[in-house]
């Protein structure tokens, strides 16, 4: 959807919002509820998905027009209709969830230095003794040079790896 449409759309949810307010205590018919319904049901299939908000917010414009709908006094929509937008509301709500949730930093282990190499460095986890290999990748060159320097010298070297990167000398 493109921006332009985007603002026209947010600017009629805005407006129906309003409307709703304004005229919660108004009879509808039958005809007019089925289009309300049909309004509120569009808006929220547009805006469904955390790509079709990017750059809107952290949620969902419908978000607010469907807790609207569900503040509004039976004689505006019927259960089963409120029940859809609670079925879409609790939809709207974990994607954005989902969406705004940062993904989890890797954990950072401390390692004892066994062997450096040209390309790789042997690291023993000081708890299990198990020995693993890594890449220099990534690793910054003067932590390196600090590492290297370390173990040369008969010191006990240790690092800090981040995933499968040594981040730093822990000497």
């Amino acid at each position: 959807m493109q921006t332009a449409n985007k603002g026209k759309a947010i600017k009629e949810i805005e407006r129906l919002r309003r409307f709703l307010h304004t005229n919660q205590n108004f009879r509808f018919t039958e005809a007019d509820k089925n289009n309300l319904y049909s309004a509120i049901e569009a808006y929220r299939s547009m805006f469904s998905s955390p790509s079709t908000w990017q750059g809107l917010g952290t949620s969902s414009p419908a978000l607010p027009l469907l807790e609207d709908a569900l503040k509004l006094p039976f004689t505006v929509f019927t259960t089963k209709q409120k029940q859809k937008f609670l079925k879409w509301y609790d939809e709207l709500n974990a994607k954005e969830a989902s969406a705004s949730a940062q993904p989890q930093r890797e954990k950072e282990m401390r390692y004892q230095v066994v062997d450096v190499e040209k390309n790789n460095i042997s690291l023993m986890d000081p708890d299990s003794g198990e020995v693993q290999d890594l890449s220099w990748t990534g690793c910054p060159p003067e932590e390196k040079k600090k590492i290297v320097a370390a173990f040369e010298e008969g010191n006990d070297a240790f690092v800090v790896v981040r995933g499968d990167t040594v981040i730093r000398c822990d000497c």
